[in-house]
C-alpha cells in the first residue's frame, strides 16, 4: 500500500509571515517600536490591523504601547514647536484608546491593567 500523498508545505517565507500575522506578541513588538520612535499614526494602523483585520484579541500592552506612541509624539512635538492644536488631537486619541480598553475589559475600574506587567512598562517609556 502506498503512503498518502503529503500536502505541499508552504515556502519558509510564507510560513514565517503567517506566524507573524497571527501572533499578538509580534504586533506588540511592532507597537513598542512605534512608541519608542513616536510613530503614533503607524501605531494606530498596527493596532487597527490587530483589532479589525486579524482574528486575534489585543492585550492591555497592545493599547499601552499605542497610547505611549501617541503621548510620546505629542510630547516631542510640544518640546519642538510649543503649543499646537495637533497635540491636543493626538492626546485625545490616546484618551480614546483608554476608553476602548475599558470597553474591552482590559482595565479595571481604577484604570489599572488586568494582569499585564507590559502595560506598566509601556507607560513608563
Amino acid at each position: 500500500a502506498s503512503a498518502p500523498a503529503a500536502s505541499p508545505s508552504p515556502s519558509p517565507s510564507s510560513a514565517a509571515r503567517g506566524v507573524l500575522a497571527h501572533d499578538v506578541a509580534a504586533y506588540n513588538q511592532a507597537l513598542e517600536d512605534c512608541a519608542r520612535l513616536g510613530e503614533w499614526e503607524r501605531a494606530l494602523a498596527v493596532l487597527d490591523d490587530l483589532c479589525v483585520k486579524s482574528d486575534l484579541s489585543p492585550e492591555a500592552a497592545s493599547y499601552a504601547w499605542c497610547i505611549s506612541a501617541c503621548l510620546e509624539a505629542a510630547s516631542s512635538k510640544m518640546s519642538r514647536e510649543g503649543a499646537d492644536p495637533g497635540n491636543a488631537a493626538v492626546t485625545e486619541r490616546a484618551l480614546a484608546l483608554l476608553d476602548e480598553m475599558r470597553r474591552r475589559g482590559l482595565v479595571d475600574g481604577e484604570n489599572t491593567p488586568k494582569g499585564d506587567a507590559a502595560y506598566v512598562a509601556a507607560l513608563r517609556c
